[in-house]
């Protein structure tokens, strides 16, 4: 009879651990009310700005910025079309274009100037509270800058140099 019942206890354990052998993969999770999610998720985009449903081509150099929401965040901000979370990209040429036109608005002679070099600021050195902006980070740290945290831009039209001509734009921000 003992060994009966414990043939009976392998067998059953046995069959337990099988079942316990689903893949997470397969699994569907709910929260409360968000949406569903599952291994068959598609993001919802936001390049530049603008919604897309389809996965985005890009090279690695051209990219400024990623931010991944998961799918309750995305939810929140973007309602039912981020179901699956979203994926918001900012590509350079985009941030340029967008500090460019936030900086054009507090200075008339930036934007001049900018005009001139056909929308050109590689000969510009950006100084935000005292610290020169350069290298990989400068887009990003500039597009970030938000105009109401701008307290003072000043333009100061540089002399020419073995450069080329250096304009100088120097910003205040409110800490």
């Amino acid at each position: 009879m003992k060994k009966l019942v414990l043939i009976l206890f392998v067998f059953g354990s046995a069959s337990a651990f099988g079942q316990a052998e689903k893949k997470i993969s397969d699994t569907i999770f709910m929260i409360h009310d968000a949406p569903i999610i599952s291994s068959k998720s598609r993001p919802l985009y936001i390049i530049d700005e603008r919604l897309s449903k389809v996965q985005p081509q890009f090279k690695p150099a051209d990219i400024c910025d990623v931010k991944v929401l998961k799918p309750f965040d995305a939810f929140k901000l973007y309602g039912k079309d981020a179901n699956d979370g979203a994926i918001i990209l900012i590509t350079k040429k985009f941030a340029i274009k967008r500090y460019q036109e936030k900086f054009s608005g507090l200075s008339i002679e930036y934007k001049s100037c900018l005009n001139s070099q056909k929308n050109n600021d590689d000969n510009f050195l950006y100084v935000v509270n005292g610290a020169p902006i350069q290298g990989e980070s400068k887009i990003k740290e500039l597009y970030n800058l938000e105009v109401e945290k701008i307290k003072e831009l000043k333009f100061l039209k540089g002399e020419p140099s073995i450069n080329g001509v250096i304009q100088l734009i120097i910003i205040v921000t409110n800490n």
